[in-house]
Order: structure tokens, then C-alpha cells, then sequence
């Protein structure tokens, strides 16, 4: 039946929608017919999709899923391909190196020759970015990975060269020292008292419920530009696809990105300290080890995944026994879940799980074939689980506890949709065609990570939203308000990258992922020319006074004049000094830029470089 199944697109959802024309429709008219609710239905589906894998339909082939495991021969090739772009003096180029040498290093075998190299040249690439430290640390990670006799001088004159250049830089940083002061931005604090029960959270926010917006975030207090009312790190963070080879798989950080480390069980995760290899490990990789790059294939949007990391940490939550789990959940009374009302000063893990847990999947409001769909991706999940980690072993024979894998990998993957919310940089997208060609650098908005956010996924969507999330260092996120808000007014976030909100399809992902269609004031006023003067005298404002200050020197002045009585902000769209807050708070707060490069409009690869805020 399915010898000739071609799927239309890419990922599960093509060959959903193939499978659908051929056999899924059927299902769910038969569903109709018998006047199924929307458990049974799920409870039928579940059954039908069930039954189709049993019957050996081939996903695997068709979806290209096969084991992950180390490959010497690609990491020679990812090494090669760094090496074709080694350039010292084109930064785009170098970064594009380190990033293929990063690649081959996460490929190649523990022990082999094929690391060895790797890590060597990316010595080089520390040498010529002047991160001695950095080239010093490759060389002993090269010589531990058993680095070629034959290559030993040269890496020893590199590790030479690096010693001088170090005490060379010490004697100047001292020299410079009485005279110069590097930058260090102010410490965020929350704007107003700290809230008793939520020592993170400002004591004006409070949780409300209305028949128009649900559950929604109002202040009793005016905030003003610049304030921090909350402060959340989140349960579980996923790094997105494009920047796994750049960033720490735990800690997101990528201050380290010149000695990344690799997970010895799989291509995909890299990290910045053995610490947080260990920790990935024992809190959830060693249940997505097996999947996490089949997870990137079947994946249609390249920051799906986190359900996997979510349901993991679930599991080793409760002592990595399925039974306690469900026995848990069993006597959960969701309805007394409530994150702004829980004590977080005594909250345990488990605690803070249930918060999780209770975040809105809208099953109830996905049609038959969206949920078809949910339940077709999950299957897909839960197989792969159970054929390559130890989870297998532990549902072997008890079908109870694989039905309770499904329904974690099922109720996450939907929380995933609705409540994933995307931690952002400034990046500065490198334009050029190929040849020789003049290249435009434009700064922009990158989502690098993505988390579970159990106090901030209780704010509401806008297209012109009065507050951001900021993500910091030390991996927490802040809340930041961008437009002052009045006493008994809703704080709104925009779900949405920044660089989307003026985007014609997003209306389209709005009801795709949240299941309603916004109607703030940007999408109920339509685009026109009366914003032109306000825009214009903002722009000049930034120009002539803000640009012309230092960095550290720039964010005051800038939210004085955001504060200003009387000001006025646009209705239908984020005015200019509001675009540029956002990134000159992540400028100064988050983690450092990326540079992205595009040949001819396509993403080839990104590496860090000085921040682009102008």
C-alpha cells in the first residue's frame, strides 16, 4: 500500500500530509460517523496510527532516520572544509572555519587522529583571534586525542607562539591598566519590592482571568521604560538547530565557543565543560543521546526538540522511575496548579514540574487532522525512544509505562507549540552573493535557544507588545518593559521573533501554534503614512544624540527620552526606539552577537564576531 508513499515536503509533516490522501482522512471520517468526542478520537487515533507502524509501515526509510554515531571519515571532511575557508584576514571566512572544525570535532571518534586535527587547527583559529587560552587548551586537547607524531613540532610552535603572545598581553593589559576601564553593564534588578512567595517576580504582577483574554499578567503599579518586573530561569532549555555546534547544549552559553567539547554518544550536542557534559547527561541527554538528531530531521521548524529535553527531565525528576511518575500524576489535582501563587521559596523540583506540566497544550482547540498530526509526530518519537535508550528496557513488556511515555512525548510535544519561548541575540546577517561581490551587514534578531518559561508563558500575545524577554548570561531571562504601562494594564509580550512582526504570514503561524487569531491593535489597524513624522524625528533623536555615545553611555539617556509625559507610541506598529532598545539590551546583557552568513540567500554558517549595535 505504501511501496509508492512520496512525502510532500519535508520532515513529518510531509509525510503526514502524503499519508493523509492515502489512508489518515479515512480514519477521521470514520471517526465522524461514529460521533467520537475529542478523547475518544485521540483515544481511536492513537489506536489506527498504532497499528499502521505495527504493520511495518516504513517511516524510517522515508524519513532517512538512522542511529547517530561517530563518522572519521565526515570529520575529515568538515575539517577540510574549514581549512578551504581559513583566511586570516577575512573575519567571515575564519568563522566559518571554526565552525566546520567544531563540526568535524563533534564527528570524529574519541581518541582519533581525525579529532586530533581538529582540534589543532582550531588552535590556529584561537591564535588568530588573539584567545591565547583558548589556542593553549586545543593543543592539550589535541595531544590528549593523540595527535600525530609526525605534526608534533608544528603544534608544539603554535603552543610556543601562544605562551609569548600571552605574557605579552599581560604586560600591556598592565601597562593600560591604571588609564583605561573595560565596560561592564549595570546589574538588572527588579524595578519595584520583590514579591513574598516569588522572590523573582516584582510584588505590582499579578494573574488574572477574564472571559476575553483568559489568564493574562496586569501590573497595580505604573512601570516606565527600562523596568524589571520579573526575573525566570526556565525549566528546560533547548540550543536551536543552527547553533548546536556553536553553543553549550546546557548552559546555552557561548562565551566558549573555541573549546566546545563533544557528547561521546552522539553528533549533535556540544559543551562548554566537562561539568556540563556530566550534568546534560545525568539531568535528561541520556534519553534523547540515541534520537536528538533524528529529532532535527523529522522537525519541520528548527527549534522543535525541547519536548524530548522536557519529558526527560520529567522522568529523572522522579528518580528515573516511570511508576513513581505516573503515580504522581495520577493524584495531581491540575486545577490548584498555579505557578504566581506557589511558594518558590521552598518549591522543590517536582514542584516546579507541576507548573510545567499544567501549561496549556490546546488539544481541545486543534481540528481532527492537526490532531492526527500531533499524534502521528509523537508516535514517530516514542518508537525511536524506546528502540534506541534505555527507556526501552524499562516499558519492555509493561504497557502502562509506554503508554505513559506516549502520553508525556504527546502533552509536551503541544506545550511545546503553545508555550516555547525563544531567547534571542543580535546578530548581524552577512549578505553577499558569490564571487566578488560587496557585502552588506545588517543586525537583526536570532533566536538561539529556546525554553519552558512556567511564570512568563502566562502573558498574552501582541504585534506591538510593552514588554520583552532579555536573555542573560547567567541563563535566566528578564522581563524588561519597552513602553509604560499604566496601573491595571496588561504586560504583553509578542511571541514572535522581533524580525517577524511586520511578516504578512504571521497570522498564518499565530493559528497554527496558539490556535487563535490576534486582534491587537497592529493587526486591527491597517499600515499607513501618519506614523511617518514620529518615526522620523525618532530616528534623528537616535542618530544625533544616542549614536554619538559610547555604548555604556547610551541606555539613560535613551529611556529618558522613552519616558518623556506625553510621549507618544505608535498603535500599529513598535516605534524606532523601541527596536532599538531591545537590541541594546541584548548588546549589553545577553550573550555576545553571532554573525550569520548568507551566499545568495542561504544560510551557510555562523560564528562569533565584535557586536554590531549601530
Amino acid at each position: 500500500m505504501f511501496g509508492v508513499l512520496q512525502p510532500k515536503g519535508i520532515g513529518v509533516s510531509g509525510l503526514f500530509e502524503a499519508l493523509w490522501e492515502q489512508a489518515i482522512r479515512n480514519w477521521t471520517k470514520r471517526a465522524g460517523k461514529r460521533q467520537l468526542t475529542h478523547e475518544q478520537y485521540v483515544a481511536f487515533m492513537v489506536q489506527e496510527i498504532s497499528g499502521l507502524f505495527e504493520n511495518g509501515f516504513p517511516y524510517r526509510h522515508l524519513l532517512n532516520l538512522r542511529p547517530d554515531g561517530k563518522n572519521n571519515a565526515k570529520a575529515k571532511v568538515l575539517r577540510n572544509l574549514g581549512n578551504s575557508l581559513y583566511h586570516p584576514i577575512r573575519a567571515v571566512a575564519m568563522s566559518e572555519a571554526l565552525l566546520y572544525y567544531n563540526e568535524s570535532i563533534a564527528h570524529a571518534a574519541k581518541g582519533s587522529k581525525a579529532r586530533a586535527l581538529a582540534y589543532g587547527n582550531r588552535a590556529a583559529v584561537c591564535y588568530h583571534y588573539r584567545r591565547y587560552a583558548d589556542c593553549l587548551e586545543n593543543v592539550r586537547l589535541a595531544r590528549a586525542s593523540n595527535y600525530p607524531d609526525r605534526l608534533a613540532a608544528k603544534l608544539k610552535q603554535r603552543e610556543e607562539q601562544a605562551k609569548i603572545a600571552m605574557e605579552q598581553n599581560l604586560c600591556e593589559h598592565l601597562q593600560r591598566s591604571g588609564r583605561t576601564t573595560d565596560f561592564v553593564a549595570e546589574e538588572l534588578k527588579l524595578c519595584c519590592q520583590a514579591h513574598a512567595n516569588v522572590p523573582q517576580m516584582a510584588e505590582c504582577l499579578q494573574l488574572v482571568r477574564n472571559a476575553q483574554f483568559g489568564q493574562h499578567i496586569v501590573t497595580s503599579r505604573p512601570l516606565k521604560v527600562g523596568d524589571v518586573a520579573l526575573f525566570e530561569k526556565p525549566f528546560v532549555t533547548m540550543v536551536s538547530h543552527e547553533f548546536r555546534h556553536l553553543r553549550c547544549g546546557y548552559c546555552c552559553s557561548e562565551a566558549n565557543c573555541f573549546t566546545l567539547i563533544p557528547c561521546e554518544g552522539c553528533t549533535m550536542e556540544m559543551y562548554c565543560s566537562e561539568e556540563c557534559l556530566s550534568k546534560a547527561y545525568q539531568e535528561y541527554h541520556r534519553y534523547e543521546c540515541g534520537i536528538v538528531r533524528d529529532l532535527k530531521r523529522i522537525a519541520d521548524d528548527p527549534i522543535n526538540g525541547v519536548e524530548g529535553i522536557a519529558v526527560a527531565v520529567a522522568i529523572v525528576t522522579f528518580g528515573n522511575d516511570l511508576d513513581t511518575l505516573q503515580k504522581h500524576l495520577n493524584g495531581l489535582d491540575e486545577s490548584k496548579v498555579n505557578a504566581f501563587t506557589m511558594d518558590w521559596n521552598t518549591a522543590t523540583v517536582k514542584d516546579i514540574y507541576n507548573t510545567v506540566h499544567v501549561l496549556a497544550t490546546n488539544a481541545e482547540s486543534r481540528d481532527r487532522k492537526d490532531m492526527a498530526l500531533q499524534i502521528f509526530h509523537s508516535t514517530i518519537i516514542h518508537r525511536l525512544v524506546l528502540e534506541r535508550t534505555e527507556l526501552g528496557a524499562m516499558c519492555a513488556a509493561n504497557p502502562d509505562r509506554s503508554k505513559l511515555l506516549f502520553d508525556l512525548i504527546l502533552r509536551h510535544w503541544q506545550i511545546c507549540q503553545t508555550n516555547r519561548k525563544a531567547m534571542d541575540q543580535v546578530v548581524t546577517r552577512v549578505e553577499r552573493s558569490e564571487g566578488e561581490g560587496e557585502e552588506e551587514y545588517t543586525p537583526s534578531f536570532e533566536t538561539f535557544a529556546i525554553g519552558y518559561f512556567p511564570l512568563m508563558s502566562m502573558l498574552n500575545h501582541s504585534c506591538v507588545p510593552n514588554v520583552m524577554r532579555l536573555a542573560l548570561n547567567d541563563g535566566r531571562s528578564a522581563l524588561v518593559v519597552t513602553k509604560p504601562v499604566d496601573a491595571g494594564e496588561q504586560l504583553f509580550e509578542s511571541y514572535f521573533s522581533r524580525d517577524m512582526l511586520d511578516n504578512p504570514v504571521l497570522a498564518f503561524y499565530m493559528e497554527k501554534y496558539y490556535k487563535f487569531i490576534c486582534q491587537c491593535a497592529a493587526c486591527e489597524i491597517p499600515d499607513g503614512d501618519c506614523y511617518c513624522l514620529a518615526n522620523w524625528n525618532d530616528m534623528r533623536f537616535l542618530q544625533k544624540v544616542i549614536m554619538t555615545k559610547p555604548v555604556s553611555k547610551r541606555l539613560k539617556p535613551l529611556v529618558t527620552c522613552m519616558n518623556e509625559p506625553g510621549r507618544w507610541y505608535p498603535a500599529n506598529q513598535l516605534a524606532p526606539l523601541q527596536l532599538y532598545l531591545m537590541r541594546l539590551l541584548i548588546a549589553m546583557y545577553s550573550a555576545p552577537p553571532t554573525v550569520l552568513l548568507f551566499v545568495e540567500g542561504t544560510l551557510r554558517k555562523h560564528a562569533p564576531l565584535k557586536a554590531v549595535i549601530n
